[in-house]
């Protein structure tokens, strides 16, 4: 039997409806039957509130952004126009992620002078300073242990990405720790000859090789915590690692929407380029 809603249905009542039923659509009727729209689980969830924390990390000297940060610390520098950390927290206050947690080191006074308590924002914002450099896993034991699942995520990443499903693929597939994938090519400009000892096997042309990367950006479940030891200096990839041999679940969520990490010179020109692009589109 076809599940559908009353247009004077709360959204609450949308959202449970579509859980209850195992669908991630639902028409809206009129009062004579007729389907006046479509409604999503993620439009519905994005307009509330998600059990959801996010952890910023912030702390980075973005070296390889040199000059550019030698004075200014990464997560601040512009994007179209606007500090590149500022337009990621806007994201999360969309999606429905208020509560967050900002890693700082390199030039921590500004990040805070920018973004304060959050309330400019409309995010209640918390920092957890690094004395001492802990590597991109190693502040998360800063936290006392969260109750909710935490989305951390680097401050220079420029995304669309759509953190309601994130969330939602990683509640559906139980997972402990989920991990944001993004699809990289490369394409080798010669024709690549397959030797066994001196013989010629066969040669291709241009082969394109494919590989999924990490995206910077990871969903914790609470258990995750219990892996981490107090000061510890732990780089995220030695954290997942560390997680898979103790048997718990790391599951990776493709990312297909515009994603740039803005990590080196070109990427930020990029980066740049295409915000300029959507400004002038909107003129």
């Amino acid at each position: 039997m076809p599940v559908a809603a009353s247009y004077l249905s709360t959204r609450e009542e949308r959202e449970m409806l579509m859980r209850a039923s195992a669908i991630r659509q639902l028409p809206i009727l009129d009062d004579h039957g007729k389907v006046q729209a479509i409604e999503s689980l993620e439009e519905l969830m994005e307009t509330g509130r998600l059990p959801l924390n996010a952890v910023v990390m912030a702390g980075g000297f973005g070296k390889r952004l040199y000059p550019l940060t030698e004075t200014t610390p990464k997560p601040l520098l512009p994007v179209g126009g606007r500090p590149v950390m500022e337009l990621l927290v806007e994201k999360l206050q969309r999606s429905g992620i208020h509560d967050l947690h900002v890693t700082t080191h390199y030039r921590s006074e500004q990040i805070v002078a920018h973004f304060g308590n959050g309330s400019e924002f409309g995010v209640n914002i918390s920092y957890l300073n690094e004395d001492n450099p802990l590597g991109t896993a190693g502040a998360l034991s800063l936290m006392n242990k969260p109750t909710n699942d935490v989305l951390v995520i680097n401050a220079d990443i420029v995304t669309q990405v759509n953190f309601v499903a994130m969330f939602e693929y990683h509640r559906s597939h139980s997972s402990a720790m989920t991990l944001g994938v993004r699809a990289y090519e490369h394409v080798v400009p010669f024709g690549v000859v397959d030797i066994l000892d001196s013989k010629v096997c066969g040669i291709i042309e241009k082969p394109l090789h494919r590989w999924f990367v990490n995206a910077g950006m990871y969903i914790l479940s609470p258990q995750i915590f219990m892996h981490l030891r107090p000061g510890e200096k732990l780089d995220m990839p030695d954290l997942i690692t560390r997680i898979i041999q103790a048997g718990l679940q790391v599951t990776s969520f493709p990312i297909s929407e515009q994603w740039i990490d803005i990590g080196q010179h070109h990427d930020y020109a990029r980066a740049n380029h295409e915000a300029n692009k959507v400004e002038s589109s909107n003129l």
